[in-house]
């Protein structure tokens, strides 16, 4: 099946979504607002910079829009599943990049990790997860999704499961958590609890979070292809109440009807595409890291997530040794050459 059936399909759920929400509160249809959100450079903003040496604030690209994904675990706020996604209307493109829950910034608290930063003060601090993101990619997203863990077991649940080729023997329990991963290789209709532990388990992967990441993509598109089944799509008014009420946002209900509508003039066939952040697993004072390149995640921002019509040059990523003997941040590696 082609992604561009996926896609519609996908956006039509959206669209529902907001039609219910928008019976109730009556919004109006129109573009998100876009903030004139800053690059980092050298660890400052341009907005700052733009203060001290009369700098611009950089111009953005005609209907793109980049939006933050948050999967929050159960019982703590840990922010376990990451994914920043860019919606160029304007040429017909819909990327996502997968964010390591490990991923090391630069910050003063002793738990450097990504996932801890919405964690941090025991309440919730979307502020402080926004600024770290931006300190990751070189901008600050334009809006965030929270997704609750119960809403997503809901959601697979309502739709009868999703059928997936589990690769290994998963098992892993965490009381404390009130998590039991318990599943045996082979293809499978997994419930929404089922799916929750696939998505979360990390436990016996080679490479840890990034083979996670790579299980979660292949979900992703399972989960597409369980949409456009004849079965699940008379359930599209279950699901939009399911996302009404496990979900957060900042966009209105107006702005997805507007985006909603926007897609259907999409080709996605060609022009979907799923990456992962750039980066090593490593150690820092004893904790272990996942360590993005600097370099390489320039060119993936640029390439694909960049808001902005001028390119980002620069990101204000932590000074760690890789494992090749250079720094992951590009100013340090360009100095250790000389």
């Amino acid at each position: 099946m082609k992604l561009s059936r996926k896609g519609f399909i996908l956006l039509g759920i959206l669209l529902t979504l907001v039609l219910t929400v928008a019976a109730v509160v009556f919004q109006t249809v129109r573009p998100p607002k876009t903030e004139e959100t800053p690059i980092v450079s050298d660890g400052l903003t341009v907005a700052a910079q733009g203060k001290e040496n009369g700098l611009s604030v950089p111009k953005r690209k005609q209907d793109f829009f980049t939006i933050l994904f948050i999967g929050r675990d159960k019982v703590g706020l840990n922010t376990d599943v990451l994914m920043l996604m860019a919606y160029d209307i304007a040429n017909g493109k819909v990327s996502l990049m997968s964010i390591p829950r490990d991923t090391m910034t630069d910050v003063k608290r002793k738990n450097k990790k990504i996932n801890s930063a919405y964690a941090h003060d025991g309440k919730g601090d979307l502020e402080e997860l926004m600024s770290e993101i931006q300190s990751i990619v070189g901008f600050r997203p334009d809006f965030h999704l929270l997704v609750s863990i119960d809403g997503f077991v809901k959601l697979i649940d309502a739709i009868g499961g999703v059928t997936m080729d589990v690769p290994i023997d998963m098992y892993y329990s965490d009381p404390g958590q009130d998590l039991t991963i318990d599943l045996k290789k082979g293809e499978r209709t997994l419930s929404g609890y089922d799916a929750m532990g696939l998505m979360r388990f990390r436990a016996s992967y080679a490479r840890g979070d990034l083979d996670r990441i790579e299980m979660q993509h292949k979900f992703i598109d399972a989960f597409l292809d369980k949409l456009v089944t004849p079965k699940t799509l008379p359930k599209i008014p279950e699901l939009a109440e399911i996302l009404v009420q496990n979900v957060k946002t900042d966009l209105t209900a107006g702005n997805f009807v507007w985006m909603a509508k926007k897609a259907l003039e999409l080709d996605l066939s060609e022009d979907f595409h799923l990456f992962t952040l750039p980066g090593e697993a490593g150690y820092y004072e004893q904790r272990s890291y996942f360590i993005a390149y600097e370099d390489e995640t320039l060119d993936l921002i640029n390439a694909h997530f960049n808001p902005y019509v001028d390119p980002i040059s620069d990101l204000d990523h932590p000074h760690v040794k890789l494992s090749n003997g250079t720094y992951s941040d590009q100013l340090d590696k360009e100095e250790t050459k000389q």
